[in-house]
């Protein structure tokens, strides 16, 4: 019953979880639709001037929305200073002036004609109607607008009255008490619906902060699956130990990673919605219409890094979802090692970094694209600033090229005890840039891959114990090498070190002989990882071994001299 609700339980946060997105994404793509009918250009010549590479055109825009596009020469912009206002520029301030003015000066919407005319052997555009709005010039056609469309002047000119008068009448319509009084209202309900989503996204976001604290509490540790323990396991309860540990890690990293994909997810949720809906806001109201253009493409810059983010986090969940299918394959085969599950997991690590640098690759790209900086000549490497880059990164593809040449030939993963450059410790991340060890003392070291050189593993294959033991002078030697002998092969045939010890024990014998004593050495060849609890079990029986048959460790021995002098006759009579 208890196991039913907590699956009910489940499914309904699930279902919730849901629920929110889509009314979520229902209001940003409602919002989107404001957005985009508000900002409407209805000219149907907003791209005709793609292949006229030599004029240059701007829009004639009336309460944000653009209502016609008037050119001119790009040479003639061009060769003004920087401070100069271009004759492009003067044109379409002077005409978004003038229907600024017919719009303040009011008009009968009935009666309101847009027209053209020829005046002086020039085609213009005249406005008025029969009551307040006295007929007036409102602009020029020139060749060149007439160049930029395709069209014959008159024709342009045409085109030009069919667009503006509805642009005057909406303007108008929209100025009036009631319009506004109607579309304020309905601001304050998409307000209404903003703050309200997000309350809720605001208490799953929580929600999901304090599940992925959790999670890193109960992050799978080697030592909770007695893989380092101090009872050395055989190698097939190791391997199941090591595999059952692969499994749980893989487990809690997808948990972990899907934890975060909702965060983020909710993270842009949040900002999509405030993004789209004050933009939708701010573009009901023709004052502040301009605003709407600026929220919808400030504000991008900071969409690409979300995005970028939100992408390397969905990465992460499809690669841990993709290895655990291959890991639950892998370990039905009746042979499967340990080594090649944690392989898996150490490439499960890699391939994730790598992702996550192509992401980064191309979110920086995207911004860049955004910023109008120039793509082609970064990734060519033209100019200073390309030979900065590819200097700077020189250490980087070092990194890269060492990482991939280290996991091709399977110098260590994820588990083992290495030692580079006299750091010593177990494997905790690995990636194509660098590589972390826990050592023993719980510091973490972080290594680049370009900086290793040489790398001891310590557990990979087998292991070996090289122990040197120091007795006394005195004592028996061949009665000493037989303690050492015995108590070795006892280990070898304990039920439990047995499956630790590989090979039968090798006493070298007598290695050196020194004012410490007589140094007796033997090897062990063990299971990887199993020697420092061999090791220390074989110095305890080896320490009541030597006690049982009186054999002394050995001691250092020093010899002083004392020449004669009145000093030590004095005291040897005093002594005597």
């Amino acid at each position: 019953m208890v196991n039913r609700l907590t699956g009910l339980r489940k499914q309904l946060r699930a279902k919730a979880f849901i629920l929110i997105s889509l009314l979520t994404f229902s209001l940003i793509i409602f919002t989107n639709t404001e957005v985009q009918a508000g900002s409407s250009n209805q000219n149907p010549f907003t791209n005709a001037s793609s292949n006229q590479s030599t004029i240059v055109y701007a829009p004639i825009t009336l309460d944000g929305r653009e209502i016609v596009h008037i050119a001119a020469r790009k040479g003639i912009s061009n060769n003004l200073s920087q401070n100069t206002i271009s004759p492009l520029d003067t044109r379409v301030e002077m005409y978004e002036e003038k229907l600024s003015q017919i719009l303040a000066t009011g008009f009968n919407p009935k009666t309101l004609y847009v027209t053209p005319a020829q005046n002086k052997q020039q085609t213009v555009i005249l406005v008025g109607d029969t009551e307040n709005l006295k007929r007036r010039k409102l602009m020029s056609v020139t060749e060149l607008d007439a160049q930029l469309h395709g069209l014959s002047i008159t024709d342009l000119a045409g085109e030009y009255s069919k667009n503006i008068r509805p642009a005057l009448i909406k303007a108008l319509q929209e100025r009036q008490p009631e319009t506004i009084q109607q579309r304020f209202f309905n601001s304050l309900g998409i307000l209404a619906g903003i703050i309200l989503l997000t309350a809720l996204l605001v208490f799953y976001y929580k929600k999901f902060v304090k599940k992925e604290e959790t999670l890193q509490q109960e992050e799978p540790s080697v030592s909770d699956f007695g893989i380092e323990s101090e009872n050395a396991a055989s190698e097939a309860e190791e391997d199941a130990q090591m595999m059952e540990y692969c499994q749980k890690k893989l487990i809690w990293q997808r948990k972990l990673n899907i934890n975060r994909l909702k965060i983020w997810i909710l993270v842009i949720s949040l900002f999509m919605l405030w993004v789209s809906g004050l933009a939708a806001i701010v573009g009901m109201f023709p004052y502040t219409r301009w605003l709407q253009d600026w929220l919808l493409t400030k504000p991008l810059l900071l969409a690409i890094i979300l995005s970028t983010i939100l992408g390397i986090k969905a990465s992460d969940v499809i690669i841990d979802f993709l290895f655990r299918k291959i890991l639950d394959k892998e370990s039905q085969k009746p042979h499967v090692s340990a080594r090649r599950i944690s392989r898996l997991t150490t490439f499960s690590n890699v391939i994730k970094g790598a992702i996550t640098f192509i992401w980064m690759v191309l979110g920086i790209l995207w911004f860049l694209e955004k910023l109008h900086i120039p793509i082609i000549p970064i990734l060519a490497g033209a100019g200073i600033v390309g030979f900065a880059v590819s200097f700077s990164s020189q250490n980087l593809i070092r990194d890269i090229i060492n990482g991939i040449i280290m996991l091709w030939e399977d110098q260590f993963i994820i588990g083992d005890l290495i030692n580079v450059s006299g750091t010593v410790g177990v494997v905790e991340n690995v990636n194509l840039r660098m590589i972390q060890l826990r050592q023993a003392n719980g510091i973490l070291s972080t290594i680049s891959n370009s900086s290793i050189s040489t790398v001891h593993n310590l557990t990979k294959d087998w292991s070996r114990i090289v122990f040197t033991v120091d007795i006394s002078p005195e004592a028996d030697i061949d009665k000493a090498l037989g303690i050492v002998r015995e108590t070795a092969c006892g280990m070898q045939t304990d039920e439990e070190w047995k499956d630790s010890v590989l090979d039968p024990v090798n006493v070298l014998g007598v290695n050196n002989i020194s004012s410490n004593g007589i140094e007796i050495m033997l090897w062990f060849k063990t299971e990887p990882g199993a020697q420092f609890a061999l090791a220390r079990e074989f110095r305890r029986r080896l320490k009541y071994a030597f006690d049982r048959e009186n054999i002394d460790i050995g001691i250092p021995q020093n010899s002083l001299q004392l020449q004669d002098s009145p000093a030590l006759r004095l005291f040897t009579s005093n002594s005597n």
